[in-house]
């Protein structure tokens, strides 16, 4: 039995305590309520196959989750995973694939269920980096559905949160929204493939799609791999032998993360004391909690809130102070020394990335 050393680090890097990964773990929050108040906050999982993110954890008992898994033997250890927090009626499991028009698709599968896509996977691209033979890809009909109509007949008036991890479909699923709830949103999480397959959108059509929509990006996390052999073998240990990451031979970037926000003064403008309190609660999620008290403080936003500006800001800090401050975030003797230890233990770069929203990815 092999120990898996990655979740022991996910939980370090996160900043989350430890009775918040376990079924006795004291949720929800009350900063989060506070901040987030008598809005509804609904957040929509596309891709998430076993559990929510960690940084969405603490929203736990607070939103309302839309999980999203085509794959059905997959759906039980959600729904296990969702409850053992004790707050599991918070979370809507929908067994379906989502893709722009609904209707029949193919599924390739080639691989881990979670890597199949709507999107084939072929051509040398895919053979070089992911050594996948497309002579043994299963190609498995499914019936999809558009997002719209499913949230409509669930009675979701607005989502706030989306994040989208689909192989691909990412960009199909977020231009098929009606303008209505795309204008709705305050934050998108959403995987793109860089290397050109003339399948999948370009890269560039996501930035358009947010410029266009009015979203900032505030982080982009990368991904890469490595090239193969014919026989689909890593050259990194047979040529040079080193393992994989080596430091010293690089990996092609493969995949952006995108994290990207509503415009903040666009917020502002709506007038809306409910629309200030779920984007600050997104931007608290994601650790943006220089721009989440920004917000807060605006003169608008403090019009709108009344008497419950001054507790949402200290709702903040409490959020900031209890779930996030790690212990190299304050000067005190030995810091540089614990930092370089870090650097030199090859984790200075996932520290990096997890000071942001996503933390433990293989390819970190």
């Amino acid at each position: 039995m092999t120990f898996d050393m990655s979740y022991l680090r996910n939980l370090f890097l996160s900043g989350l305590p430890l009775r918040h990964f376990f079924p006795r773990a004291r949720t929800p929050f009350d900063f989060v309520r506070t901040v987030v108040g008598e809005s509804q906050l609904v957040a929509v999982d596309l891709g998430g196959r076993g559990d929510i993110q960690p940084c969405w954890l603490a929203l736990d008992g607070v939103a309302q989750v839309h999980a999203f898994e085509p794959d059905g033997l997959a759906t039980p250890a959600m729904r296990a995973n969702f409850d053992a927090r004790g707050n599991g009626s918070h979370y809507v499991i929908h067994d379906v694939g989502v893709t722009e028009t609904g209707g029949e698709r193919t599924l390739y599968v080639n691989g881990p269920a979670s890597g199949a896509s709507v999107y084939p996977m072929r051509g040398q691209l895919y053979e070089r980096y992911g050594n996948i033979d497309d002579s043994k890809t299963r190609e498995v009909p499914i019936t999809t559905v558009r997002l719209d109509d499913v949230l409509d007949r669930a009675g979701v008036e607005r989502v706030a949160m989306i994040k989208l991890d689909i192989q691909g479909a990412e960009l199909e699923v977020l231009r098929s929204l009606r303008a209505e709830r795309i204008a709705g949103l305050d934050c998108i999480e959403a995987e793109a493939l860089v290397p050109a397959d003339n399948i999948r959108p370009p890269l560039v059509s996501y930035l358009e799609f947010f410029r266009d929509n009015g979203f900032d990006v505030y982080d982009v996390r990368s991904h890469r791999a490595p090239i193969v052999a014919a026989d689909g073998v890593i050259e990194h240990g047979r040529s040079f032998g080193t393992l994989r990451p080596a430091l010293s031979i690089a990996e092609r970037l493969w995949e952006f993360d995108f994290v990207a926000f509503r415009s903040l003064d666009e917020i502002l403008a709506s007038g809306d004391p409910a629309r200030v309190r779920t984007m600050i609660a997104s931007l608290c999620t994601y650790n943006y909690f220089g721009e989440a008290m920004w917000l807060a403080k605006a003169p608008q936003a403090e019009e709108l809130l009344g008497i419950d500006a001054q507790r949402l800001q200290e709702a903040i800090i409490a959020w900031h102070a209890k779930l996030r401050r790690h212990l190299l975030d304050r000067d005190f003797p030995g810091a540089a020394k614990i930092i370089w230890l870090m650097k030199a233990l090859r984790i200075g770069n996932r520290l990096r990335w997890a000071r942001s929203q996503w933390v433990g990815h293989p390819s970190a």
